[in-house]
């Protein structure tokens, strides 16, 4: 096999480890390139010209995704010449893993699917719970829905098995590439990350994704206790994932004993989406424009208030989301304003939304 090996997958000391080992060959070598950060601005880049000209609700035109694919493997093979296996572990092979399976063709992915319940850094908050909960349901997401279709490109390998035999997996890995050299794990040992404590793990439970996705890799994850809701973004999961297994009344009683505990943005929000649930749109209305009073640089609340382009209400708040600091809040109020016939002022929105350079990430 001649070209690029991608590795990816949830955040964790043995990604790395498992990319250096896959590069410590005579016939192989690592690069430093940032495929998926790559074609995710250069989409966006696209998709920024596209709404300035044509209309937030625009399209860039057929011909972008090809080009797009022709420019990352065009690059690939500049990268990879010399080598007959060039190597790139980083965790966003995995958050951009269907994108990047399409975009190059020869590549193969080397994915390394970790159990949640253990974390690589140090949780001592049910908010760094959360935060840790999306992120691995964010890399793990994509694992779990493309890796069947790249086939015999993608080699999906479980922590605990490289922990517990690390050559017996590089031996599989060089295997499934086709290979006929041996290649033995020679660097540190892979280590397991601490576990979780109980309190925290139901923190991490109430993201319903991640939730979702322990079940399908086979790590049980006990549902969330009524103590999670002590605090308010862990309450907003929790109200989420309740809604979205259609058990409203039960989303109700955690956003009420939530907001009950703490008014606050998290708190106004989760109630709101409760309301519009259940078809109480004033309500519904009321308890987001509560959470935006209190944070106005929140997604949410803006992306669904300004979904209900017929509310009188938004026309005396509208103005406050041109001062927020989130592209989402302004993207939102673009189209509100283009379902209300002002799309110049919505072109002007779209048009000073800054973007982030791709070599930056």
């Amino acid at each position: 096999m001649s070209g690029l090996v991608l590795v990816g997958g949830p955040a964790g000391p043995n990604l790395a480890l498992l990319g250096r080992e896959l590069s410590a060959r005579d016939d192989a070598r690592p690069i430093d390139f940032a495929f998926a950060a790559f074609l995710q601005r250069l989409r966006e880049a696209t998709q920024h010209r596209a709404t300035v000209w044509q209309g937030v609700g625009a399209r860039p035109a057929d011909w972008i995704e090809p080009a797009l694919r022709r420019v990352a493997d065009v690059t690939a093979h500049a990268l990879t010449r010399g080598a007959r296996w060039s190597v790139d572990a980083r965790v966003d092979n995995a958050f951009e893993l269907e994108s990047l399976g399409d975009a190059l063709p020869q590549a193969h992915f080397v994915l390394l699917v970790r159990d949640g319940r253990f974390a690589p850094t140090r949780v001592d908050t049910p908010q760094a719970a959360l935060d840790w909960a999306r992120e691995w349901a964010r890399a793990c997401g994509p694992i779990a829905r493309v890796a069947k279709r790249l086939g015999a490109r993608a080699h999906v390998v479980r922590d605990e098995e490289l922990v517990a035999d690390p050559g017996r997996v590089m031996a599989s890995i060089v295997k499934s590439f086709g290979l006929d050299t041996a290649c033995e794990w020679a660097g540190p040992a892979p280590q397991r990350c601490e576990p979780l404590a109980p309190a925290l793990l139901e923190c991490f439970a109430a993201h319903g994704p991640a939730r979702v996705l322990s079940e399908q890799h086979g790590y049980a994850l006990a549902a969330p206790g009524p103590e999670c809701d002590r605090s308010p973004e862990v309450a907003l999961e929790l109200v989420r994932a309740l809604l979205s297994e259609g058990r409203v009344d039960e989303a109700r009683a955690c956003a009420s004993r939530a907001l009950a505990l703490q008014a606050c943005a998290a708190t106004h929000e989760a109630l709101g989406l409760v309301e519009l649930r259940s078809g109480r749109e004033t309500q519904a209305v009321h308890s987001l424009l509560r959470a935006v009073q209190a944070d106005v640089n929140r997604v949410g609340p803006w992306r669904e208030l300004f979904a209900l382009a017929h509310r009188p209400e938004l026309l005396a708040v509208a103005e406050f989301a041109r001062l927020s600091t989130q592209p989402q809040v302004r993207y939102a109020l673009a189209r509100w304003l283009v379902a209300r016939g002002l799309d110049r002022e919505a072109a002007e929105i779209v048009a000073n939304v800054a973007h982030q350079p791709w070599q930056s990430v």
